[in-house]
């Protein structure tokens, strides 16, 4: 009787498994697909678009999405009001405030980003970053992580989001380049890639 309870039971739990982590990374691949699917089509259709000739434009694509690179991490906040000046693509300098360190861990190492918050409009978070897929896969100036961050300890990284900046398309566009603080030892195959 017991192991007919057993074997009853299996599918049963296959279903249960299935709609607690199944549905929930499905919609997950969904919600990046669309929002994928917007930045192509921002790149494409926008005026605001950094890319000039639209109609033979061809999107580089993106890494296959990996929720290993759906992170969530710490923020260090730096006690300190201090200002940062990051290397511009244009070999100038921009001064943001140096808001914190944002520590994680990605497949146990252990690394950080320093998070930089613009001067003037405090709301605005800044997160380049270079990795080991740079000027391979992925651009060779590094990519931007968009955030959202509201103060706080607690932040979440998705690296699947990761953008190449507007200087990647287009090199008339000043970009702000990911200083060696934010130079991960580690391949960051995920989010955009190289144009």
């Amino acid at each position: 009787m017991k192991k007919i309870l057993y074997i009853l039971a299996i599918p049963f739990l296959a279903i249960i498994l299935y709609y607690v982590f199944g549905t929930n990374t499905q919609n997950y691949q969904d919600t990046l697909k669309g929002k994928q699917a917007d930045r192509v089509h921002f790149l494409v259709n926008s005026t605001s678009s950094p890319v000039v000739n639209k109609d033979s434009f061809v999107h580089p694509g993106f890494f296959s999405i990996q929720k290993k690179f759906r992170i969530n991490a710490k923020v260090e906040h730096n006690p300190k009001t201090q200002q940062f000046a990051i290397e511009l693509s244009n070999g100038k300098l921009e001064t943001y405030l140096h808001y914190g360190t944002i520590n994680f861990e990605l497949e146990d190492e252990k690394h950080s980003l320093v998070l930089f918050q613009h001067l003037e409009r405090t709301n605005e978070f800044l997160l380049p970053f270079g990795d080991l897929t740079n000027g391979k896969t992925s651009y060779g100036s590094g990519r931007h992580l968009p955030i959202t961050y509201n103060g706080g300890e607690d932040i979440l990284l998705d690296f699947n989001l990761a953008e190449n900046p507007y200087c990647a398309y287009n090199h008339n566009y000043v970009c702000p380049l990911p200083p060696r603080t934010n130079l991960l030892n580690a391949k960051i195959e995920a989010g955009e890639m190289k144009p």
